[in-house]
């Protein structure tokens, strides 16, 4: 593993081999090419392919070691981290500076074949799919997608000894049955269904091993696995059973300062523990059976989780957990995120966590009213807080709107006739909960405000972050 002073070292550069004008919550790739144009001077940059939207998919060789190293990032397009990473990574690996001799060390051992960004397509509309909705890492047998066979063909080109799949996973999951979030999982793919062992993939285990062990180092208990059930459609599981050492590593979330930046260091390090391992077989001083010891991850969270409300179905009422997630979108002519919220579950929630956990319990679930009007550029924000102090949640009426599927107003529109109300999974969250000391919330969107904050709040946008637009 780098040595404490290397990584000391290291921590204190970032912030110098760290690409500023870009972030990890998403990249443009028109963006992305004028930054690789900027770094590229030691590198050797050609064309592996061309997305299903036409877009170049770059492949970067870097050293002339005789141990060969495939990386490949967003083959989800909206899954950014680790695109970034790469890029802190290049950038590290061009400039002259105090560790020099870690990068000598990769340059003389390995040969790299990095492929990021693999959907270009997919990190434009900020979707995990390709242009012509295909989830590529379920492509790796037909190979329908030319992003697919880009990186199919690079592979059985290059031969590589060493093949990470880098990812982002979603914010719901937890390490364990535990509260605490995974920074980053990890995953040795299994080649079969029976999980079997073989040289490569115990290579795979010791290695994560080794960059489990960095990260303990670093942000501590933070780390979890992925379980390892046999998907022979993914490239990983693919790779693994034509003989590479697969590493699949998984950018999870943080409570930590920087949030996603946060992650994306991580990534920067865990790459280049993995290659100056890689580069003296040090990690083959691992036990593979400590890659078990890593807990397992559970998708057991929830954006909101309303606790113990009183639900009224069919002249009977019911004491049930509402579970609710916030889809993210990107819109890609206005450049900003939205969120789409879906009610998940309802029931008993004893067992899950959520970032936002309420207990209601004496209060009940009612529909919002709807306010007739046309012009909505005559409500200000006083006008709409009014209107949600006195349970509207919607401004119904012929309406214009320029923003297609949402709104910034922290109140939803209907254009056209009322939505029926029913409180079901797969719902948008929009509804009310009071008791009978006249305390109430009103839910837009899955977003949640109180009585009290609409009292006081003078702008509701740190609150609900946008509204829905319905037909």
């Amino acid at each position: 593993m780098l040595s404490k002073e290397t990584i000391e070292l290291l921590q204190h550069n970032y912030p110098g081999y760290k690409i500023d004008d870009i972030n990890a919550d998403y990249i443009h790739p028109d963006n992305f090419n004028r930054i690789l144009n900027r770094i590229i001077k030691d590198f050797s940059v050609e064309v592996a392919g061309e997305s299903a939207g036409g877009k170049k998919i770059f492949k970067i060789k870097y050293g002339h070691g005789k141990t060969k190293i495939l990386i490949w990032t967003q083959m989800h397009g909206d899954e950014p981290t680790a695109t970034a990473a790469i890029l802190d990574l290049l950038n590290f690996l061009n400039r002259q500076d105090d560790i020099n001799n870690l990068k000598k060390k990769i340059k003389e051992n390995l040969t790299l074949s990095i492929i990021p960004m693999l959907n270009p397509d997919g990190a434009e509309l900020f979707t995990r799919e390709n242009l012509i909705g295909i989830d590529i890492n379920r492509d790796a047998l037909r190979l329908q997608s030319p992003e697919a066979r880009a990186l199919m063909k690079e592979f059985e080109n290059f031969g590589p000894d060493f093949s990470f799949n880098m990812h982002d996973q979603n914010r719901y999951y937890t390490i364990g049955s535990s509260d605490k979030l995974p920074a980053i999982s990890f995953l040795a793919p299994p080649f079969d269904y029976n999980c079997s062992l073989n040289p490569e993939r115990i290579r795979s285990m010791k290695l994560i091993v080794e960059l489990n062990r960095l990260l303990s180092i670093i942000t501590p208990d933070s780390t979890a696995r992925y379980n390892d059930e046999h998907e022979p459609r993914s490239f990983g599981d693919n790779f693994a059973g034509k003989g590479s050492s697969v590493i699949l590593i998984e950018s999870g979330n943080t409570l930590e300062p920087g949030g996603k930046e946060f992650i994306r260091k991580l990534n920067f390090f865990l790459l280049l523990t993995a290659l100056d391992s890689i580069a003296d077989n040090s990690y083959m001083n691992n036990e593979e059976k400590l890659y078990f010891d890593i807990p397992e991850n559970k998708e057991r969270m929830y954006d909101i989780i309303l606790r113990n409300t009183e639900m009224e179905k069919n002249n009977h009422s019911y004491i049930v957990d509402i579970g609710i997630k916030r889809a993210k979108k990107y819109d890609v002519k206005k450049q900003r995120f939205y969120y789409k919220s879906s009610i998940e579950e309802i029931g008993d929630l004893s067992t899950f966590t959520a970032w936002e956990d309420y207990d209601l319990k004496g209060f009940s679930i009612k529909p919002l009213k709807y306010f007739p009007s046309v012009n909505v550029k005559d409500f200000t924000n006083t006008d709409i807080t009014e209107l949600l102090k006195n349970g509207y949640g919607f401004i119904a009426g012929d309406i214009q709107t320029g923003d297609g599927a949402y709104t910034l107003l922290p109140i939803n529109l209907a254009k056209s006739n009322k939505p029926h109300f029913d409180l079901k999974i797969g719902e948008p969250a929009n509804f009310m909960l009071s008791n009978k000391a006249n305390e109430y919330y009103i839910l837009i969107n899955g977003f949640m405000v109180s009585d009290k904050e609409l009292n006081c709040l003078r702008d509701l946008s740190d609150k609900i972050a946008n509204a829905l637009v319905y037909d």
